[in-house]
């Protein structure tokens, strides 16, 4: 009994089995000599139970298209080597008459990168090992043999948009292997697996699994791509998420959209900038399989379909991981103006589940970057006024030793934090230099994976952010004291007022700088919010007692013998002129 494989199609229409494209670089295929690797007959099925085929199972072996090694090429060898060469003549001079012909019935295409890869059509079998080499042409005709007696002994039979794909291994004795469904874009194999031995990560349930299989489909699409004939349907669709993506990012500072707004938008300028031609057909199939691919992998992180979906780029899933709050730490950040703590949620945010994305992160190391410079600029600034202050130090006879030593420390203080704070904002922003560039997602959960700690997580990093910062307030706020502490040290009056006053000065200054930062409460909000509170008062005061003495008390004090037996002949303050009081609601 044969059975035929089926995967579920998840809404996407199935499409039609691809075909190669007449190309200069293609040699023509022998369909009357090149048997089928997928079309069985039941003789077959009658000699293979009598004689089962030679089958080594170590020798094939499951891998997904990430797996593959086109980008581990070794240098070439040394008869390789680029040298020098005669040009013969004629117009034919680009010809290589040493270049082993190509077998029977294989297509030589190229990748838009530029990787070369071999076509089967009429066997649906693709490969980028070098067919023009004798032995790897046997070993991948032995191994296309053996995935056909693994067929005929599972008792599959594939569906017409079925291909299988084929990668050595170095030593040429093992080779690697997965099937491909167009129609229903997704990869699969013959025998079972896991997702442990294919290196992927674990999911939730069958339907999170076929989004990562889905994703894989589309990455074997990105690779081998010049073959291939897509519907129109898939890019019209790629378009209608890319434009809503665009639109979520723009009005939603915690999508969970890959992209920033720019980028949508350019992806969709480059996608209705591609011409409908055939000659470019392998050209969007690579751009559309590339896009597909980071799509369908941002579904799977966020559980796309999953009951318990992302829809918040800072909404968790997984167990919030425990994370140690000594008491050294809480002192640094009380210590430091509280600025660790801010940062260290602001990394929490972006970074949930171990999830993250390159343009919040791109934002926030600009950010960064934009602090840590100004800081340094003013820890220079304050650093050289410390200096300038050093040298016109009171002496001891115009101060008293304790006034003296307080001036000392503090202006040293002052140059400490100021020069520190200096060097550690240059080498937080030249270390971090290539991060405020867009970069890829993979560095960025990289670096946070190396500055995570496994008791404090990301506190430490939290408090290096900090640094410059933290230092210039501290460098402020000694040279502040400095000046304040120089108005006792001299005997003349007119140099204690002028010290005051810089004193005074200097303090609004720097609680300025920290009211623009929000650093601090704004004073003057805050007085005219008390002046308008006593403002009211009074004025509601004033309204009951002129109300109370024009009417002669109320009802209560008349009966009582209170403030109605007085009769008072008061003048009624404002009699001409209307108020709201003196009007009916209605």
């Amino acid at each position: 009994m044969q059975r035929a494989v089926d995967v579920d199609t998840q809404g996407l229409p199935p499409a039609p089995y691809p075909e190669a494209p007449a190309t200069p670089s293609s040699l023509a295929a022998s369909p009357t000599t090149t048997e089928n690797l997928f079309e069985t007959e039941a003789s077959n099925d009658e000699q293979q139970a009598q004689n089962p085929p030679p089958y080594a199972p170590s020798n094939l072996r499951c891998i997904t298209p990430a797996a593959t090694t086109r980008y581990d090429k070794k240098a070439l060898p040394w008869e390789h080597l680029p040298r020098h060469h005669e040009i013969p003549d004629g117009l034919h001079a680009y010809k290589d008459p040493g270049l082993p012909p190509a077998p029977e019935g294989w297509l030589e295409l190229h990748h838009p990168e530029g990787q070369s890869y071999w076509h089967h059509p009429e066997g649906r079998v693709v490969t980028e090992a070098n067919m023009r080499i004798p032995m790897i042409c046997r070993m991948i005709i032995g191994w296309m043999n053996q995935i056909r007696s693994l067929l005929n002994i599972n008792g599959i039979i594939l569906q017409p948009s079925t291909e299988l794909m084929l990668q050595p291994d170095e030593d040429n004795e093992t080779c690697g292997y997965y099937l491909v469904d167009h129609a229903r874009a997704t990869i699969f194999w013959i025998e079972s697996t896991t997702t442990i031995a294919q290196d992927l990560p674990p999911v939730t349930s069958i339907t999170h699994l076929k989004l990562l299989l889905r994703q894989h489909y589309y990455t074997h699409l990105e690779y081998f791509s010049m073959h291939i004939t897509l519907p129109a349907s898939v890019q019209d669709e790629l378009v209608a998420i890319l434009t809503h993506a665009c639109v979520d990012a723009m009005t939603s500072d915690l999508s969970t959209v890959p992209y920033s707004p720019a980028q949508c938008r350019q992806f969709l300028k480059l996608l209705n900038g591609i011409p409908e031609s055939d000659s470019v057909e392998g050209y969007r199939n690579c751009v559309i399989g590339r896009l597909y691919s980071e799509i369908y992998a941002n579904y799977f992180v966020n559980l796309r379909g999953e009951p318990n979906a992302r829809l918040s780029r800072t909404q968790r899933l997984l167990p919030d991981p425990e994370i140690k709050t000594p008491r050294w730490i809480e002192f640094v950040n009380y210590s430091m103006w509280k600025s660790p703590a801010k940062h260290h949620q602001t990394l929490r945010e972006l970074w949930v589940d171990k999830v993250s994305y390159s343009h919040h992160w791109d934002h926030y190391m600009k950010h960064l970057a934009y602090e840590w410079k100004y800081s340094a600029s003013w820890s220079a600034v304050v650093t050289l006024c410390a200096i300038l202050l050093q040298q016109l130090s009171p002496s001891s006879n115009d101060a008293s030793t304790i006034i003296i030593w307080i001036i000392s420390i503090c202006n040293s203080a002052a140059i400490l934090f100021g020069i520190s704070s200096l060097v550690c904002g240059v080498i937080l922003a030249h270390i971090h230099r290539s991060h405020t560039e867009v970069p890829a997602a993979s560095e960025t959960v990289e670096y946070l994976e190396r500055a995570w700690h496994e008791e404090f997580g990301l506190q430490p990093l939290a408090i290096l952010f900090s640094l410059p910062w933290s230092l210039l307030i501290w460098s402020l706020v000694c040279l502040g004291i400095r000046i304040v502490t120089s108005a006792f040290a001299s005997s003349a009056t007119i140099v204690e007022c002028v010290s005051l006053v810089l004193s005074g000065a200097l303090i609004t200054l720097i609680y300025s700088i920290l009211v623009l930062l929000k650093k601090a409460p704004n004073p003057i909000i805050k007085c005219h919010r008390i002046w308008r509170h006593l403002t009211e008062i009074i004025r509601r005061t004033r309204r009951q007692v002129l109300t109370f003495f024009r009417g002669g008390g109320d009802a209560n004090d008349e009966a009582g013998g209170g403030w109605g037996c007085f009769q008072f002949s008061l003048p009624r303050w404002n009699r001409d002129r209307p108020r709201v009081s003196d009007y009916s609601p209605i």
